[in-house]
């Protein structure tokens, strides 16, 4: 489909350009934007290091070399292009800055991004935007609170509102596996109940009780050597041993929702980042 696309795109420039040198730095840019515009990224970029093969000091083409590159999700290679053409971090336009920045946190390479913090053109809100949003992603949400006091309550909208996320993540309430585990020792499925899954809570119970019932029955009616008793006795300890398992995850499941909404919501806020 993108061949195609590619194929399409070059006969409407050949034919509304005929005659003309398409290669030259003036119609090859032309291409190029209208490529971006188009949201065909990873053709941008190819037209996008024609520009910078013209004219490596081409400070435009570089950045939206990178940002293409960026935008298709190839952040090793808009990373290392990036410092290929920009090797000083401390000299860098903000804006490359900003590039690189963004593709180390959707690469989640924390500890990368924050020496790069330290070290790149990066304005004051921006690293303390990356510096916080990057330490509310990588759960360390006590340094990413005690970080945001420093973020004013007139300051831009993105900071405030990774200041407000910053106090959110802290009042996260998580549910503790081993208590859910021991709650389902107790009463089969009362441990998913606890995590707020209460229809598997529900069922775990029924279908224990329902096989241990029947296993009673079996070994009364037939006495210790039933088969059918013996039967019924493996599936209840089966889904009571299942149910034990299932609360457990169902705890940890519960948790890591929490905090994937909360990593949803801080990443929307880099997601504007134009």
């Amino acid at each position: 489909m993108q061949k195609t696309i590619s194929i399409l795109l070059s006969l409407f420039f050949s034919i509304s350009l005929w005659g003309q040198d398409l290669y030259d730095e003036v119609h090859t840019r032309q291409f190029a934007n209208f490529l971006y515009q188009s949201r065909e990224f990873k053709l941008a970029s190819i037209e996008y290091e024609r520009l910078v093969f013209f004219d490596p000091t081409d400070t435009l083409a570089s950045y939206y070399l990178i940002k293409s590159y960026r935008k298709q999700g190839n952040f090793r290679k808009g990373l290392s292009r990036a410092n290929q053409l920009f090797p000083d971090n401390r000299i860098a336009p903000a804006h490359i800055s900003r590039e690189k920045a963004l593709m180390m946190l959707h690469q989640r390479n924390y500890f990368t991004l924050f020496d790069y913090l330290e070290n790149s053109s990066l304005e004051g809100d921006d690293r303390m935007l990356f510096a916080v949003g990057g330490r509310l992603l990588q759960h360390d949400y006590a340094t990413a609170r005690s970080m945001a006091e420093a973020i004013s309550p007139d300051s831009r909208t993105d900071l405030q509102t990774m200041r407000y996320l910053s106090e959110e993540a802290l009042r996260l309430k998580y549910k503790s596996p081993v208590t859910s585990t021991l709650l389902s020792v107790l009463v089969p499925g009362l441990g998913k109940v606890y995590t707020g899954n209460w229809k598997d809570g529900i069922f775990s119970f029924l279908f224990t009780t329902v096989a241990i019932y029947q296993a009673y029955r079996g070994f009364d009616q037939r006495g210790i050597n039933s088969i059918y008793g013996w039967g019924y006795a493996a599936l209840g300890t089966g889904f009571y041993l299942g149910n034990l398992y299932g609360s457990y995850k169902a705890a940890n499941k519960y948790n890591y929702q929490q905090r994937h909404a909360l990593d949803h919501r801080v990443e929307a806020i880099f997601d504007r980042m134009d």
